[in-house]
């Protein structure tokens, strides 16, 4: 994994449990973190790189941060997030990530439209299939916007949508932790 995203990510997670957290003061009930590398093929020809830490509170609160940056058709993609939902199925150790975009660094002129600039929702939903060890890698998707279909950040988390058999998500080269 890239030395910044894993930078990001440990400082992201030192500040935000740190004191005076709304999220640590009312305990903590979820905690999601990962970070690596994941490709999607032609036509869409997308190399990635992410990382991310989310926080969810017992009164349902969220907090953290995250970042996806790559090239998608030879063109930039970067994009930076604060959280401000989370929602985690226990049982198939499956997250769904929602925030607004702080920080909008792309090229591509399909990532620079009113959507997808600093204040609009964001999100994405990751699965964490268990050790390092494990012979299942842990996935990802995309990062997705606004649309007719999901509105919102807090739509998505509250719906939770998981197409079957892992559809649109990719293999990670890293790590995804899910713990409820």
């Amino acid at each position: 994994m890239n030395r910044v995203l894993a930078a990001v990510t440990l400082a992201s997670l030192a500040a935000l449990v740190g004191p005076g957290t709304r999220t640590t003061a009312s305990g903590v009930a979820a905690f999601v973190t990962g970070g690596g590398e994941y490709a999607i093929p032609p036509p869409n020809d997308i190399q990635a790189q992410f990382a991310f830490v989310a926080l969810a509170s017992a009164d349902g609160d969220a907090v953290g941060v995250f970042r996806h940056r790559g090239t998608v058709q030879g063109l930039t993609f970067d994009f930076s997030g604060r959280v401000t939902c989370l929602s985690v199925d226990p049982v198939n150790n499956r997250a769904w990530i929602g925030g607004v975009v702080t920080r909008n660094r792309s090229t591509h002129p399909l990532l620079t439209t009113p959507i997808h600039q600093v204040g609009r929702d964001i999100w994405f939903r990751v699965v964490d299939y268990g050790s390092v060890h494990s012979t299942v890698a842990d996935r990802t998707t995309f990062v997705g916007f606004e649309s007719p279909t999901i509105p919102s950040s807090q739509f998505y988390c509250d719906t939770m949508p998981w197409p079957p058999g892992d559809e649109r998500t990719w293999e990670v080269a890293g790590f995804v932790r899910v713990s409820p």
